[in-house]
């Protein structure tokens, strides 16, 4: 129900998930290239891919409760909280390692990263990457590009 002066609305049912994730992509839309960190700190790209066998920076939302917890929309500092939930990955179907995942240095809470290890033997310049939080996935189309080993 929402209520502005006297007027009030009919109530609505809204779903909620205890998890949604979603990775950020380069260009907002949640679509193609992944807005991820080479294990040198630089942007990967097609230009610039990773190596296979690298940990890769993904940055993401929708995982669930931070330990500790922690309210949406607070600035981050350290030390970081981690993510709850399991945090699994795929790379180009493979499973992956996730090193390690958690809240973002000077980012709001909410935002999250994940350090991912390409599995040996991916490569190509439009990989896509997955990852699951409580046992859910998150959305298919968000690639990252891996340089042969």
């Amino acid at each position: 129900v929402a209520q502005f002066g006297n007027q009030t609305t009919l109530p609505v049912s809204v779903p909620v998930a205890p998890t949604s994730p979603a990775l950020f992509t380069a260009d907002s839309s949640g679509q193609g290239q992944a807005l991820a960190s080479n294990a040198d700190g630089t942007n990967n790209s097609a230009a610039n891919p990773a190596a296979a066998g690298s940990v890769i920076t993904l940055f993401g939302t929708g995982v669930g409760p931070m330990s500790p917890a922690t309210p949406d929309g607070t600035i981050l500092f350290a030390p970081l909280p981690k993510i709850a939930n399991t945090i699994t990955a795929t790379v180009g179907g493979q499973a992956a390692t996730v090193q390690s995942a958690g809240g973002v240095s000077n980012n709001v809470a909410g935002s999250v990263q994940i350090n991912v290890q390409i599995p040996a033997g991916v490569s190509g310049a439009a990989v896509p990457v997955l990852i699951q939080a409580g046992g859910v996935s998150s959305p298919a189309g968000v690639m990252i590009a891996v340089s042969g080993n």
